[in-house]
């Protein structure tokens, strides 16, 4: 019971304002929710088992989820009630269906798709001990300044030797979004150090606040106090009670709080 009374003490009046109407207008189901994100994933030509627990309650809405990637592919997707004071989830949807090719771009009706290129490729006459040496790493397309965030177009692949690639990028996709700390050349490796770390919250951001109390998930803006990497543990404030309380991070703008804790 202490744990259900300090979340209510969190939460305060947002109970009876996000709660009440879910009881009036119906709930969503961890199953439903299962199904509509099966069948957007079907849409777009994949197949997958999400992680929703199917006896979960969400509050009704009155708007159809909006369902979209994370982190740049379909393994994690987003799933939010648009309602104003509406909830925002992240669901790893076990894909099976391989999801096309980092880099490649889906073609447009009479165009071939377009594949990241190599600004060094391998000598033909390369020997196989040679190319076994040599390792394929991500680089730029144009010169960048601090602070500039890396798009996909701003991806290439360059040939290095692998006793030079510590701190590289093997991925291309792993640079997708990340600010530069220090400028960077094209057609150069680039280095993690030349990165800032990429934070999933940081300090002063806005965010939602997620506990779930007798099977009904409730959110709650806030303000984070710190940084934090997923599934970090920060400190975070109610913006309308100031009330402080550790919680974890769970997506982008997304924490959640285990009542265990208290």
């Amino acid at each position: 019971m202490r744990s259900f009374s300090s979340a209510v003490k969190f939460f305060g009046l947002l109970i009876p304002i996000i709660a009440a109407p879910a009881f009036a207008s119906g709930l969503i189901s961890g199953q439903e929710l299962d199904t509509q994100i099966r069948q957007k994933l079907e849409t777009i030509g994949l197949s997958g088992t999400p992680a929703v627990n199917p006896k979960r309650q969400f509050a009704a809405c009155s708007s159809d989820l909006e369902i979209s990637p994370l982190f740049g592919n379909w393994k994690t997707v987003s799933v939010r009630c648009p309602d104003e004071g509406g909830w925002q989830i992240a669901v790893r949807t076990r894909i099976e269906a391989a999801e096309p090719a980092a880099g490649n771009k889906a073609a447009k009706p009479g165009q071939k798709s377009r594949k990241v290129g190599l600004a060094n490729p391998p000598r033909g006459g390369a020997t196989q001990d040679e190319a076994k040496a040599m390792l394929h790493v991500a680089a730029l397309s144009r010169p960048f300044k601090r602070d500039e965030v890396i798009t996909p177009d701003d991806i290439i692949m360059i040939s290095v030797k692998k006793a030079n690639a510590s701190g590289m990028f093997p991925q291309g996709d792993d640079l997708i979004g990340r600010k530069v700390k220090k400028s960077i050349s094209a057609y150069r490796p680039v280095y993690a150090r030349q990165l800032f770390m990429p934070w999933m919250i940081t300090a002063g951001q806005e965010v939602q606040i997620e506990v779930e109390i007798a099977g009904i998930a409730v959110s709650v803006l806030g303000i984070a106090e710190e940084n934090g990497q997923y599934l970090d543990w920060i400190n975070v404030r109610n913006a309308r009670s100031g009330k402080r309380v550790n919680a974890q991070v769970a997506g982008p703008k997304k924490l959640t709080i285990s009542t265990k804790k208290y």
